[in-house]
């Protein structure tokens, strides 16, 4: 299994926080904002459906071999929007 490393040096806030992702995705053309969804098991058994925000993308590799996307949390889409109260 891989395993990656990062580090932010430099001095804007690229999203590098304890809830981020870095992932690698066995899918073609995904670009920076795109949404990814998928379902996760709770511990409870319990299936919840989740979204990450793609925030930032990288290659790897000394030829560039692959991209890890660096993801955070989006909202859940499943919440009812208020009317403004």
């Amino acid at each position: 299994m891989d395993s990656f490393l990062s580090m932010n040096e430099e001095d804007d806030n690229t999203g590098y926080q304890e809830d981020s992702l870095i992932l690698r995705v066995a899918a073609l053309d995904i670009s920076i904002g795109s949404i990814l969804e998928w379902n996760e098991e709770l511990a409870s058994g319990e299936m919840v459906r989740r979204w990450w925000y793609v925030h930032r993308k990288f290659n790897y590799g000394t030829a560039a071999v692959g991209t890890l996307f660096v993801c955070i949390p989006c909202r859940t889409f499943e919440e009812s929007v208020s009317d403004g109260e």
